[in-house]
């Protein structure tokens, strides 16, 4: 199904509470008003006893970075003031007691060029008061049937659960007098599980682009509220409102930069600034990862680059593109211009790879220095088709403040094919990312059970629990992370000790201060 759980093309449309007003831009009175209730009217509260108002940017209240208030813009009390109306129990602004409805199309397979099967059309209701719980009733009805045929669901489906059963009531057709349970699974997508990554010593920010629909971005906010672990280490943030990011141009650059600020804003405790995209996955355990970090100066910056500038790099560098992520509101394509232009010669271009660990010094040079180089070059990779595997190295070597603190590996495994393109990995590449001793790896090939391998053998957790480390204090063996302790105590494994074995390689070789920052 293509809606509830978590398809690509929804369709349903939230009617009532606090989720319905925010789509229809009304406040719930029979006649359209918009922001504000009628003279001398009072606004009719949610469930939760919150006034309903709406975001004028179309951002859900209460999600995002400050989602414990309502900001609401021209609603003042008798003295002029302000209104800032405290949200209920469930800490967000997609209230309790909301009703959606639903009529979406069931396929053979998750994506919609696939066999149509029927339809599904009912209701679901936020059916608890932390948001973590969605009462289902609908009925599935399939196409081509003699008689009608169909089938009636009836249950509550847990948000964040790997798995929630509901009830079979009955149909028509051959499902006549049917019973018996359901088993209701999200389909989220490989590379979008927080727990994969999770510790509590961690901060995190989460980024769907505005290609994810809003309902998409509603269900995260759902999502990463309801999480109790999330709730109590307060560690877990997510864009509300973001831009179009294209794999081409500088709009991927431009988020990156956008979330590090917001990071540097947010938390004062972290020292490495690690940038994962959906297509990453972790080879080690968080406790692994931070054991072996723990033992690094804190200014050292591992990325990919290299100085060498061929053909295929310069059909990289040198076209002008123009980015529709940077300057419209509204998806369209990249722009190619006629021209091209020469290779900067006021500093020396590196390119490396997109995903690098690097440390929070050199990000606030970048973000907030004084220098000059990361603007100018900001504004040259503006209009260049790969900006993203440039900016950071370009600057790390170009400056004499990083230049020695780079290391030329960001940890991550990657197989290249015969035109030096990243290819998806399967079961087949599973004792390669072993050996390669690296933290993560990238891409992976769509229905493969290579992530189940790497969930079972080396990072020992279920699908959509967390990852098991020293703060984990459970006696089930399967879910030892429902009582936490100490996030200070780390309980490293096997993969800190590939970790350690890879960090050993890299700085006894030879070559290792020779290799960065050439330029050749």
């Amino acid at each position: 199904m293509h809606d509830i759980l978590g398809g690509s093309n929804p369709t349903a449309r939230p009617i009532t509470g606090l989720l319905g007003n925010i789509y229809s831009g009304q406040i719930p009175f029979a006649t359209p008003l918009g922001f504000q209730p009628p003279k001398d009217g009072v606004a009719i509260p949610n469930a939760n006893g919150a006034m309903p108002t709406f975001n004028i940017n179309g951002v859900p209240l209460g999600t995002g970075l400050a989602g414990t208030t309502f900001a609401g813009g021209n609603n003042n009390n008798n003295n002029g003031q302000t209104l800032n109306t405290q949200l209920g129990p469930d800490g967000l602004g997609l209230g309790f007691g909301t009703i959606t409805v639903i009529d979406d199309y069931m396929t053979l397979s998750p994506e919609l060029g696939t066999q149509i099967l029927g339809k599904a059309q009912g209701v679901y209701v936020a059916s608890s008061a932390d948001g973590s719980t969605q009462m289902m009733a609908f009925t599935a009805m399939f196409e081509g049937g003699e008689y009608g045929d169909s089938l009636n669901f009836f249950g509550v489906f847990r948000i964040g659960s790997t798995m929630s059963r509901i009830s079979v009531t009955g149909g028509t057709g051959k499902f006549k007098n049917a019973c018996g349970f359901a088993e209701i699974r999200s389909l989220i997508p490989a590379g979008q599980h927080v727990t994969d990554v999770y510790h509590p010593r961690n901060q995190y920010l989460l980024h769907l682009d505005r290609k994810a629909s809003q309902y998409e971005r509603d269900n995260l906010a759902i999502y990463v509220q309801s999480v109790p672990l999330f709730k109590a280490a307060q560690n877990v943030d997510f864009i509300g409102k973001a831009d179009f990011v294209y794999p081409i141009g500088a709009s991927a650059l431009s988020a990156t930069l956008h979330g590090a600020s917001i990071l540097l804003k947010v938390s004062a405790h972290w020292d490495w600034f690690i940038n994962l995209n959906a297509a990453d996955y972790p080879l080690v355990t968080q406790d692994d990862l931070l054991h072996i970090l723990s033992y690094m100066p804190k200014d050292l910056n591992f990325v990919n680059h290299t100085s060498y500038i061929g053909r295929r790099e310069s059909r990289k560098l040198k076209p002008i593109v123009v980015d529709p992520g940077l300057y419209l509101a509204e998806e369209d394509e990249v722009f190619y211009a006629t021209q091209k232009r020469e290779l900067p010669d006021a500093y020396k271009l590196f390119s490396g790879s997109s995903s690098a660990i690097l440390s929070r010094k050199f990000i606030e040079f970048c973000i907030l220095g004084t220098d000059n180089l990361p603007r100018t070059l900001l504004m040259y990779l503006a209009n260049s088709p790969s900006s993203t595997s440039v900016y950071f190295p370009t600057i790390l070597c170009n400056s004499r403040k990083f230049n020695r603190t780079t290391i030329n590996h960001n940890m991550q495994y990657a197989s290249f094919n015969s035109r030096q393109e990243a290819r998806p990995l399967n079961s087949d590449d599973f004792n390669d990312l072993v050996m390669s001793g690296a933290a993560f790896a990238s891409p992976f090939e769509a229905n493969d059970l290579i992530l189940d391998q790497i969930d079972h053998e080396l990072l020992h957790h279920k699908h959509n629990k967390p990852v098991p480390g020293g703060w984990c204090l459970g006696d089930n063996e399967t879910e030892k992370c429902t009582h936490w302790g100490d996030a200070e105590v780390l309980r490293p494994g096997p993969g800190s000790k590939r970790l350690e074995k890879s960090f050993v390689q890299i700085f006894t070789n030879g070559t290792f201060r020779s290799s960065r920052c050439v330029y050749e």
